[in-house]
């Protein structure tokens, strides 16, 4: 994920087009229309695709339903689009203390 500057990110994963998908946003475990608030113990990180597309389910997951539902269709291939495959199981470079 990125917060600040998506170019860095996208030389880092060599990741060409839209990086909106990858953007780091705030997710609410208990959504917020179901009594959920903004208590540190409700909020953790979430790319803005994954966040979007928890609060498009019919029926509102758990945090744990949701992560297995993830890591499921993500070991499948069918999370990100094929373009973003190659990132999978890259890590980022490390960056030098000059970069």
């Amino acid at each position: 994920m990125w917060d600040r500057d998506p170019t860095e990110f996208s030389e880092r994963y060599s990741i060409p087009g839209s990086l909106n998908r990858f953007r780091c946003t705030v997710e609410h475990l208990k959504p917020r229309m179901n009594g959920g608030d903004d208590r540190c113990d409700n909020l953790v990180a979430a790319c803005q695709f994954c966040n979007q597309t928890r609060h498009r389910m019919r029926k509102t997951l758990s945090p744990a339903e949701y992560q297995r539902h993830v890591r499921k269709r993500t070991a499948a291939g069918r999370w990100h689009p094929p373009l973003y495959h190659h990132c999978r199981n890259r890590s980022p470079r490390r960056l030098s203390k000059g970069d």
